[in-house]
């Protein structure tokens, strides 16, 4: 009886975690937050990524405003190319180059639908687009913050020092609550 118990904890757990992390709500779109002016023009990042506090990559990441979508480049701290993908307004990714080890890591799609997160989508309606128990808002706190919410459980949060209309030009803090992983962005001056 112990073991039918755990088993079906197990399957409750896997439910509730397909439920909190399923993927695309209809609250949120692939808008413009990166202004025409500022198509084709290109920023070079310090990105640090942290889980549970460790440090798990430290380098660079160039990127590219385009009118599709966002070109980025994901190097190490001397500068050698590790990663370059496209990410499509319409959420497709396209990885045009990767070295194995990062092609094998799973890091090429949490990359790039952390990117998408950050820099592309928006709410349908600001400060907050609602949809039954889904929430998905940008708005001012002490700083700009856009996250997800399912019920009460946040699943993402994007942090910005800088007006939404500006977001591509800004460094960023992005977490990923329910894995507890960070991308910090900072430009590099």
């Amino acid at each position: 009886m112990k073991k039918f118990s755990q088993a079906l904890t197990f399957i409750l757990f896997v439910f509730l975690g397909l439920f909190l992390c399923s993927c695309g709500l209809s609250t949120k779109q692939m808008q413009a937050l990166i202004p025409a002016a500022e198509l084709n023009e290109q920023q070079l990042l310090n990105i640090k990524i942290q889980s549970r506090d460790e440090l798990r990559f430290s380098g660079l990441i160039a990127l590219v405003a385009k009118k599709d979508g966002l070109r980025y480049i994901l190097m190490d701290a001397s500068g050698v190319k590790l990663l370059f993908g496209h990410i499509q307004k319409n959420h497709r990714q396209k990885t045009l180059y990767a070295i194995p080890a990062i092609q094998e890591s799973g890091l090429v799609s949490f990359l790039a639908t952390s990117l998408s997160r950050i820099y592309l989508e928006s709410p349908n309606e600001l400060p907050c687009s609602q949809e039954g128990l889904n929430w998905f808002c940008l708005e001012k706190k002490e700083q700009w913050l856009k996250y997800e919410q399912r019920g009460p459980v946040v699943l993402w949060s994007a942090s910005y020092h800088d007006k939404p209309k500006n977001l591509y030009l800004q460094a960023a803090n992005f977490h990923q609550h329910m894995l507890d992983i960070q991308i910090n962005l900072k430009i590099i001056k």
